[in-house]
């Protein structure tokens, strides 16, 4: 009794289609996930940065938060609780723009 070929490609399609459903959800060019889906317009490239930089702004705020409270609970442990008080804390990231000298996008 032997084993015959198995054909995995609607497997690999069903997989490809969730990447690319992710990659949409989370604003993440395909190229960066399929080398092959490099090739596109102009206009494509400058929604893909467009999108990028959305999604940079989004990380930053998710960061700023996070490291205000970090330093708030550091200067909790540290006894000093004038400079633990969140509402006087304010993390001030550089905008996100393009490499390439666009304007940025505040």
């Amino acid at each position: 009794m032997g084993i015959g070929a198995l054909d995995l490609t609607p497997v690999l399609e069903s997989v490809k289609a969730d990447v690319r459903d992710f990659a949409a959800v989370t604003r993440t060019p395909l190229s960066y996930l399929f080398p092959d889906a490099a090739q596109g317009s102009a206009e494509g490239a400058s929604l893909t940065r467009e999108g990028l930089i959305f999604k940079v702004k989004d990380r930053m705020g998710q960061a700023g938060e996070a490291y205000e409270a970090v330093m708030s609970i550091a200067f909790m442990m540290m006894g000093d609780a004038e400079r633990a008080a969140r509402r006087r804390a304010a993390v001030q990231l550089h905008a996100a723009r393009a490499r390439d000298g666009a304007p940025h996008v505040p």
